[in-house]
């Protein structure tokens, strides 16, 4: 229950019905979701959900895409990159941060992150904290 409520939270934060509605076309199929997952930044299983959501596409539609994705290993890699987001106030607030004493450590602490995580993500590097994007793991 709370998980199903959490996914429709954020397909609604993400893709608002009101804004999305009219990027579906009749047609919704690999093209479609291609092209919209570089203008809406989700994957294209989202959009499918998406749209089976709002009654775009029928369940029958739906899985057959599925089928279709499945077929073609984008379940696992989809055949769109879209960029990482990358964090605009992080690395100057980290900067901020060390530049007051308050070490590694303790910034990692207060970010929930064990040491090595902090480090790998946000360590300073060349005296400019690193942007996150760039070191997130796979």
């Amino acid at each position: 229950m709370q998980e199903r409520q959490a996914d429709e939270f954020a397909a609604e934060f993400l893709m608002p019905a009101r804004d999305i509605r009219s990027a579906f076309t009749p047609r919704v199929d690999l093209e479609l979701l291609a092209r919209l997952k570089r203008e809406w930044k989700v994957s294209m299983a989202a959009l499918l959900r998406r749209a089976q959501s709002l009654n775009i596409v029928t369940d029958w539609q739906y899985r057959s895409v599925m089928v279709e994705m499945s077929a073609l290993g984008y379940r696992t890699a989809e055949p769109v990159e879209i960029d990482r987001e990358r964090p605009r106030y992080v690395p100057g607030m980290i900067r901020s941060a060390l530049a007051a004493g308050i070490n590694e450590e303790e910034l990692a602490r207060c970010a929930r992150l064990l040491p090595e995580d902090f480090q790998l993500l946000y360590a300073p590097r060349d005296g400019a904290a690193v942007d996150s994007a760039s070191k997130v793991r796979p």
